[in-house]
């Protein structure tokens, strides 16, 4: 009698698990907001049971300080999730997250991270375990971001004549990005008129920067027409792009005198 393949795979098949974990590589700050790990289980060939999961070991491992009061400081990572165990349905997955951070008093290293889940409920599959690894690298700053600068910050001109400014851009923690250029003109007449919007550009407007160039300067340029626009003082605010608390911009104030 042939062999049914089906019925002998079938057979074969033993209820298990897996896990993933997502990302499997990431950096943060020492004092910084943290992040998440998000970890996944999967049920294999019809395992049901409770998945009890967690950080079951951190390299290099935390150390303490005490002081002569007895207050004792950690140098390692903070480990935080809402939960420790995890139903699993038959053919189904399930899944959580574990939220990490790095105190001042963090260790500025990289670490490797070992998520583990245990199947924790009774019966034919009771004890089963899986890991998977993080690295994490922590540094001691910062936020990669940039700021600019302007040189100079006040000018006089007769109207008519362009107006010039250097506009650097300098990144800070290795930020890596292109930064693009606006400007707003307020003051005197150009806070109500529409005809000073055109009146200033920079060149280049979209200047990148990375870890091997960490500073751009381009180039402010104002030219304010004699005949639309009166004499008097004018700020120019170069503003920038950037998902961050605080958008970079640097103000320029311009004075236009009679020509």
């Amino acid at each position: 009698m042939a062999p049914v393949f089906g019925v002998a795979s079938a057979a074969t098949c033993k209820p298990d698990f897996s896990i993933t974990v997502s990302p499997t590589a990431l950096t943060i700050v020492k004092g910084g907001a943290g992040a998440s790990i998000g970890v996944g289980f999967k049920s294999i060939c019809g395992l049901s049971g409770t998945i009890n999961f967690g950080v079951h070991g951190v390299t290099p491992s935390a150390s303490q300080t005490c002081n002569n009061k007895g207050v004792c400081t950690s140098n390692g990572l903070a480990f935080h999730q809402c939960c420790y165990d995890l139903p699993l349905k038959a053919n189904g997955g399930t899944g959580n997250s574990i939220h990490v951070n790095a105190t001042t008093s963090t260790l500025a290293t990289t670490y490797q991270i070992k998520i583990t889940g245990i199947n924790i409920q009774g019966g034919c599959c009771y004890g089963i375990t899986h890991s998977a690894n993080v690295t994490m690298t922590v540094n001691s700053c910062c936020v990669p971001s940039f700021t600019i600068s302007a040189n100079p910050t006040s000018i006089t001109v007769p109207a008519g004549q362009a107006a010039n400014s250097a506009i650097t851009a300098t990144g800070t923690g290795n930020y890596t990005g292109t930064i693009y250029y606006s400007t707003v003109i307020s003051g005197g007449f150009c806070s109500t008129s529409t005809y000073c919007s055109d009146s200033c550009g920079v060149t280049a407007w979209n200047p990148t920067l990375s870890a091997t160039t960490t500073s751009v300067t381009s180039s402010l340029s104002c030219s304010f027409d004699p005949s639309l626009i009166p004499k008097g003082t004018y700020s120019v605010l170069v503003t920038t792009n950037c998902y961050c608390n605080t958008v970079p911009s640097r103000s320029v104030t311009i004075t236009v005198t009679e020509a």
